[in-house]
């Protein structure tokens, strides 16, 4: 049996590094921190509510796990926004659809507002983060990157048929982190 070549060498673990920001040990890794309440600060909490909203207005029923599919935020918090909005009189509870799950449907005044928010935004997707939190996430993950040296390169292309200054390229792209599409 063939040894099997690794492009790269996995970073050294450094007891003096930082933890990632907002995130938490896993086996094998690293994980987003579960949000236990809505993030304040610059993102204003009606955001999070104006998303509920845009999605309930998109179907014609849904369901809290469905809330918490497509807005990826935790049960509590989309429980927690699905309560509001049931006492703002802008969605319906049609019943419960499972533990934790309950159905709902967007009520006429959910419907009106729901227009309104969508014209001034057609968003609907994954709850924003506060870009600091975004950029200080990144340069953890770019700061941890693994070496990659030319002779893994090489030790990792040597069963492909390809020309010398293609091998060159393919370790130009390795070594700046970008994408690098073959074919022929």
């Amino acid at each position: 049996m063939k040894k099997k070549h690794t492009l790269f060498k996995k970073p050294k673990a450094s007891s003096s590094a930082p933890p990632p920001p907002r995130m938490t040990a896993m086996e094998g890794g690293w994980a987003p921190t579960v949000l236990t309440e809505l993030p304040t600060g610059v993102i204003n909490p009606e955001v999070f509510a104006d998303l509920v909203l845009k999605l309930a207005y998109m179907e014609p029923t849904f369901t809290t796990q469905r809330v918490v599919q497509q807005l990826c935020l935790p049960l509590s918090i989309v429980t927690e926004l699905l309560e509001q909005a049931r006492e703002d009189q802008l969605v319906d509870v049609l019943g419960p659809d499972g533990p934790f799950n309950y159905r709902y449907s967007v009520s006429v005044r959910g419907r009106e507002r729901a227009q309104r928010l969508l014209e001034i935004s057609s968003y609907v997707g994954p709850a924003p983060v506060l870009l600091e939190e975004y950029v200080s996430s990144l340069d953890w993950q770019c700061a941890r990157l693994p070496h990659a040296s030319p002779e893994r390169v090489e030790a990792a292309l040597e069963d492909l048929v390809l020309p010398t200054q293609a091998a060159e390229v393919i370790g130009l792209a390795v070594s700046s982190a970008r994408s690098l599409f073959i074919f022929g």
